[in-house]
């Protein structure tokens, strides 16, 4: 479509009011780079994603949809075999997380009928969820600053060497204030 055409009917602002509505990064990007569409196989085919969504929400309820990180730099950093920071970890599990949560939503209830819903159902089987992964960054990771102990052995055996080592030099540093002998 004429570019000028969409500037008349101010096609970027009511693109910009969708991306609002938007809770993820990805979301709003889409949003924001949709075009009009002429090709009646694609608006019809559009039109009946709208109209499944709408009927899933309807039954279903909202989905459990939340903020999820820009994970580009990420993808790009395994590519070039760097090894993810724990930050970088703690947004792979969040997306896990999701994307585990929201193939429950979907396929939970083994009485719903999910034959009125062939297009979702493509998208939703085609999210990777990884349980055990999910588990173990989020079990292995407190925080973006924190590792946990039981990350692994080698990491728990080294806290414990120091931990012993630290209150060995305090027990020490004690005795020597309190004896009586001078050094």
């Amino acid at each position: 479509m004429n570019e000028n055409y969409l500037n008349k009917l101010e096609y970027n602002k009511i693109l910009e009011l969708l991306a609002n509505y938007s809770v993820t990064y990805l979301g709003k990007e889409l949003c924001l780079n949709l075009l009009p569409s002429f090709k009646q196989n694609r608006v019809t085919k559009l039109l009946h994603e709208t109209l499944e969504s709408c009927k899933l929400i309807v039954r279903k309820g909202n989905l459990p949809v939340f903020s999820i990180p820009n994970t580009s730099i990420y993808i790009k950093n395994l590519e070039s075999s760097y090894s993810l920071a724990s930050k970088g970890l703690l947004d792979i599990a969040r997306i896990l997380k999701l994307s585990r949560e929201l193939k429950e939503y979907f396929y939970k209830d083994e009485s719903f009928d999910l034959s009125d819903f062939p297009i979702l159902d493509g998208y939703f089987s085609s999210f990777y969820s990884n349980i055990n992964i999910e588990k173990q960054i989020l079990s292995s990771i407190i925080d973006e600053d924190v590792i946990s102990d039981d990350a692994s052995l080698v990491l728990s055996k080294l806290r414990q060497n120091r931990r012993k080592l630290e209150s060995d030099i305090k027990e020490n540093l004690n005795n020597m204030i309190h004896s009586r002998h001078i050094f």
